[in-house]
């Protein structure tokens, strides 16, 4: 990805964040794909993004975002939890450092599990 992509994705996501206290979004930028959440509520520190829009938007890009690949979890703090994936072409998970795994998730049919050091597996 250039750095003219990595600065036009960093701005949109800096315009969501400056848009209203009530909005959150998230950019994928492989799939320009794009979720603002507008719901109307003050957001609690340490916590901007509640778990069931963040499985909705994983259920979103594993859907339509990589046709080839599995999970991409970036970010911190992030819980999957009972996530699917098999059969792709890339990485069935990457997994950013930081991420807490809730247990259920599967890759190629067999239960999976990851670390807080997060990683890319197959």
């Amino acid at each position: 990805m250039g750095d003219a992509h990595r600065d036009g994705v960093a701005a949109e996501q800096a315009l969501m964040q400056q848009l209203d206290v009530g909005m959150i979004g998230d950019v994928d930028p492989e799939s320009k794909l794009v979720m603002v959440q507008t719901a109307v509520r003050k957001l609690p520190v340490g916590d901007p993004k509640s778990p069931e829009a963040m499985a909705l938007w994983y259920a979103i890009v594993a859907q339509y975002g990589h046709a080839f690949a599995g999970f991409k979890i970036g970010g911190t703090g992030n819980k999957p939890k009972s996530n699917t994936t098999s059969n792709n072409t890339g990485n069935e998970y990457e997994i950013g450092a930081g991420n807490l795994d809730q247990t259920g998730n599967k890759k190629n049919g067999s239960g999976f599990t990851f670390t807080n050091a997060g990683g890319n597996f197959n």
